[in-house]
């Protein structure tokens, strides 16, 4: 009950310091100042903290522009322990002085010490640019906002990145389907199964390849076993193998272009077909617009190779990044591509790893033995076992270590490797 009337006794002379700053006319009050300090320096002097709060409280109500009363006030709070009344003095002293950095911090390490990281993050994001910039605060921040918490309704034995809003889950050598959130909503089922693009995918069962929409429901099949391989429609076309040939077909299932050696999905009017041994781009008109004279390209795992503008094409066993145009973007060359299908390309250059933007520049670097892409401000690294999440700068985020860890999507959910098994998981700092 004490502590209950202490937080309340804090609220209302806090808040009533603000009404009289919002309404008063200027005195002075020096003598009454005066008076007070002389009762709080006693009431210290014997130890008696308690009842520094009412007189601190007076303080505040004559002078709630002078800082050093709110930092008593608190003080005082803090060395009785008095956890919650302790953060809204905190917090409303730091409504009242944004700028003051020392009173910043000490709400974010308030937070902290009470495990309460929701609050923290959402403290530091309303924060003022003074208490955000300082070293402290972000460090404090950090410690929260690569925290985790579960999107996913269970573990799987393997979780695939996020493609079209979906995940493609993996259990007993069978595959399904979750949303964005984390839940099972496409029944694991599937002996074969692609990412979904624009709306569908393309799924296996019994040696038959046929199309499913986002409820699951089958929408469009070939007759018989006719297709040996199929990929997800993108921008009106889907990929399918037939006879052995490698080809395109509408919704209506009718063939385009069936004669490639191997081809990949549309995405920003292009699409990578391989022909007579070599790699080039088609538009949709099916034309070809850089001729096939590359030995490999990089592909995302939903089969997407030409993400955000740009693709990796290797010749003579160099890595290169080129427009949808073929033109070549920077001047990097690269011994292997490890990671595509997001903002940024990671490529290996002797012993370390490069990470490029959209338009051929390096935007990090990375010594560790396996990186994945740079995703909303984290990157995946792994250095031996332990997989963990860095910065652009090498900084670890968070103290949490994986099997394994996938780039984040664009509303922080990542996959996740735990011992006993795969999740999805989101970070704090990513919350609404």
């Amino acid at each position: 009950m004490g502590k209950v009337l202490i937080w309340l006794t804090t609220v209302v002379l806090v808040a009533a310091s603000w009404f009289m700053a919002l309404t008063r006319q200027p005195e002075n009050h020096d003598e009454e100042l005066a008076a007070l300090r002389a009762q709080i320096d006693s009431a210290l002097e014997l130890d008696l903290i308690k009842r520094t709060i009412p007189l601190y409280g007076e303080a505040i109500k004559l002078a709630p522009d002078d800082p050093q009363w709110h930092y008593g006030l608190a003080d005082a709070l803090e060395a009785l322990d008095e956890k919650r009344a302790y953060q809204t003095a905190l917090a409303q002293a730091s409504a009242q002085f944004p700028d003051d950095v020392t009173l910043g911090v000490r709400l974010l390490q308030a937070y902290k010490d009470d495990g309460a990281c929701q609050k923290l993050v959402k403290t530091y994001k309303a924060a003022s640019d003074a208490v955000r910039g300082h070293k402290g605060a972000v460090a404090l921040y950090n410690g929260c906002a690569w925290r985790t918490f579960p999107r996913s309704d269970a573990q799987y034995e393997r979780i695939y990145p996020e493609s079209g809003g979906y995940f493609k889950v993996e259990l007993l050598n069978k595959y399904g389907y979750l949303n964005s959130g984390g839940r099972l909503t496409i029944t694991i089922q599937f002996d074969q199964a692609r990412s979904f693009l624009d709306g569908w995918a393309a799924v296996r069962t019994d040696g038959e390849w046929y199309f499913i929409d986002d409820e699951g429901d089958r929408i469009q099949a070939f007759e018989g076993a006719v297709a040996q391989d199929l990929y997800s429609f993108s921008e009106g076309y889907a990929v399918a193998k037939i006879d052995g040939k490698y080809g395109y077909v509408d919704k209506d299932l009718k063939r385009f272009a069936f004669g490639y050696d191997d081809a990949r999905p549309f995405t920003g009017g292009v699409a990578p077909v391989k022909k007579n041994g070599k790699w080039g781009l088609i538009d949709s008109e099916f034309n070809m617009v850089v001729e096939p004279s590359y030995d490999d390209v990089a592909c995302a795992e939903s089969g997407v190779c030409t993400d955000h503008g740009r693709v990796a094409f290797e010749k003579s066993g160099q890595w290169r990044l080129y427009d949808l145009t073929g033109q070549r973007l920077g001047e990097g060359s690269w011994e292997s591509v490890t990671a595509f299908g997001v903002a940024t390309v990671v490529a290996q250059r002797g012993e370390g790893w490069e990470v490029v933007d959209e338009t051929g520049k390096v935007v990090a670097k990375s010594t560790a033995d396996e990186v994945r892409a740079l995703s909303g401000g984290a990157m995946p690294v792994r250095d031996g076992e332990q997989w963990t999440y860095v910065d652009k700068d090498g900084h670890l985020l968070g103290d949490d270590t994986y099997t394994d860890a996938y780039p984040l999507t664009d509303e922080g959910e990542a996959v996740i490797g735990l011992a006993d098994g795969y999740k999805i998981v989101r970070f704090m700092g990513f919350m609404e």
